[in-house]
């Protein structure tokens, strides 16, 4: 029974992994693609600058949580996370190298460099503290994700909206939730229960604006039929 256990948690532990990791190379590939213009960048907006930072953030506190107290699946995700999203600081500091903000960027970096040691003797020190900063933190890296939520009401373009990626973390959320709960770490749990929600959320409203957008492009190609067979009448 307890190999059974043990069995079912390894399943769930290393498949949220693997989604994470999917998740966050689908996300650096679309914004990349999303947003070069003919070998150049054009400004990418805010709202997924400040979440990319935040999530490297977030992956460095559990790469961290997850080293000190052994916890593979979270840390094998959480080390490719931390990769990922401080190449991707980087990345964003050359395309806003020339401009005057550019020292913000350079900000990031080097605070980006030294967070990882100083989070570590943190934890080390205080090891009951790691748990909730981590949680903490990724609750609080959601706020993106809902200011992305308001800019589809907003603009009702369905296409702001990855629905790849929104697949992604769908499975990648339930399965860490999954995973937490085997486990009995609430801390594991309830991030991914917000997340799972506002992915979700986001989801419904990729759905919904596609289906008016198409029933409105169906709508304008009768008007413009009609229009053609009355023009051919005449």
């Amino acid at each position: 029974k307890l190999k059974m256990i043990i069995t079912v948690e390894e399943i769930f532990g290393w498949s949220a992994s693997c989604f994470s990791i999917l998740t966050y190379i689908f996300i650096m590939k679309e914004t990349i693609s999303e947003f070069r213009i003919q070998g150049k960048y054009k400004t990418i907006p805010k709202f997924i600058r400040i979440e990319n930072i935040m999530n490297y953030f977030v992956c460095s506190n559990w790469l961290i949580y997850t080293f000190i107290f052994n916890i593979k699946h979270l840390f094998f995700c959480n080390l490719i996370g931390t990769i990922i999203y401080f190449l991707w600081i980087i990345f964003i500091y050359l395309i806003y190298f020339r401009k005057i903000n550019c020292i913000k960027y350079l900000i990031f970096i080097l605070l980006a460099i030294i967070y990882i040691p100083g989070i570590y003797s943190l934890f080390q020190y205080w090891k009951k503290i790691g748990a909730p900063i981590c949680s903490a933190f990724h609750i609080i890296s959601f706020y993106t994700s809902i200011l992305l939520i308001k800019e589809i009401i907003t603009t009702k373009d369905y296409k702001i909206i990855k629905i790849n990626i929104c697949i992604l973390s769908l499975f990648g959320h339930f399965c860490w939730f999954i995973y937490g709960f085997i486990i009995i770490n609430l801390f594991i749990v309830i991030p991914h229960v917000f997340g799972f929600i506002i992915i979700f959320i986001n989801s419904f409203f990729w759905n919904t604006y596609k289906k008016k957008y198409n029933m409105e492009r169906l709508g304008n190609r009768s008007v413009d039929i009609m229009r053609n067979k009355n023009e051919v009448a005449i």
